[in-house]
């Protein structure tokens, strides 16, 4: 622990040296959470709990089950879960995944795999905010769709499992009969005090970010300070984002939303350490998703054009044409991210037949 003290004594003379910076960022960052953040998320953070409660005391369609199943190879109990993580956003999901496992309905490393498909950037999120940073309907619908399929791929490829293990269950699921007001009221008190957990990451790492822009060279660059943006804190990341222009704005929107920053993976790890579970398959399907969303978005925005000029003006066959450097550079960029895919697919297949042996 000694190597981080540096780090530590580090931050805390820039807090003191640079106080009005510091407290200016804070201020951002609550504006973030109360204007976009918790509007948007915080109705379906009291829906997926409440889920959660429930799930053990309903019964999954036959069919859905079995589709999902045998596409994915994860248990039909899990439908409810995976839809609701595209629709309500990490780290709601992670709940209701650890109390299915700590029930016995699922094994851990089913668990552990699925956090990699059920902890994604919400609907709200990406219709409320992107689209309104994007200045566009349709890129925000194209991120969104990105997003789903590249998640759903990187899961197919590399933690699918053709025979899904059985779970043995051990003990006895901890369900207490209560009337659904009650499910209710405690639904929504442990929402709230998710939704202010949540702001204080969000807070903390929209901070940071904001430091190591004042303290490296050329962060008053947009595409710079987007990317570290983009790495610590989503929603910063996003607001940072919409001040490119052209058809990059909604590429690097897509890379966005899919790794989720730094603030949203430490939340989703404390909900799985809650239940001791492992977050090293999310870590690695976040990294792998924000290489491959941007292909998709980029291939998707040549079927259906964005319906903004910005993106428009970027896609008009004319431009292209007369433009060839701009379709080299573009070609040459979807196969450094395919090779990295590649590359990254490669490595996780080893590290299983090595866990494996």
């Amino acid at each position: 622990m000694r190597r981080y003290l540096f780090f530590i004594a580090a931050a805390t003379a820039f807090c003191l040296i640079f106080p009005q910076t510091v407290a200016s960022l804070v201020r951002h960052a609550l504006l973030f959470c109360a204007v976009n953040v918790i509007p948007a998320l915080f109705i379906f953070i009291v829906l997926s709990k409440l889920l959660s409660r429930l799930l053990p005391l309903i019964s999954v369609p036959k069919v859905p089950g079995r589709i999902i199943q045998k596409l994915l190879g994860i248990p039909p109990i899990l439908f409810p879960i995976f839809i609701l993580g595209f629709l309500c956003g990490a780290p709601s999901q992670t709940f209701a995944l650890g109390n299915l496992y700590k029930d016995g309905k699922i094994t851990k490393n089913q668990a552990e795999k699925c956090a990699c498909l059920v902890n994604n950037c919400s609907s709200s999120f990406i219709f409320g905010v992107c689209a309104e940073t994007l200045e566009s309907k349709v890129g925000a619908v194209i991120v969104f769709v990105s997003n789903i399929i590249a998640s759903i791929l990187v899961y197919r490829l590399l933690f699918c499992e053709k025979t899904p293990e059985k779970c043995q269950i051990t003990t006895k699921p901890d369900i207490k009969k209560c009337a659904f007001s009650d499910l209710v009221c405690d639904s929504i008190s442990s929402s709230a005090a998710l939704a202010v957990s949540m702001c204080g990451y969000i807070v903390f790492f929209y901070t940071f970010a904001g430091c190591i822009c004042e303290c490296i060279p050329f962060s008053d660059l947009p595409a710079v300070k987007a990317v570290i943006f983009s790495f610590f804190e989503m929603t910063g990341g996003v607001f940072a984002i919409s001040q490119i222009e052209g058809y990059l704005r909604i590429l690097m929107t897509s890379a966005c939303v899919s790794f989720l920053g730094l603030s949203v993976i430490f939340q989703v790890k404390s909900v799985l350490s809650m239940f001791g579970l492992s977050f090293s398959h999310f870590i690695k399907a976040r990294i792998i998703c924000s290489l491959l969303s941007p292909v998709i978005s980029l291939i998707l925005l040549f079927i259906v054009p964005a319906d903004r000029p910005v993106f428009s003006a970027a896609f008009q066959e004319s431009s292209f044409s007369k433009s060839p450097t701009n379709t080299l550079f573009i070609a040459l960029l979807c196969c450094l991210i395919f090779t990295l895919f590649y590359i990254f697919g490669h490595i996780a297949k080893r590290h299983k037949k090595v866990n494996t042996k």
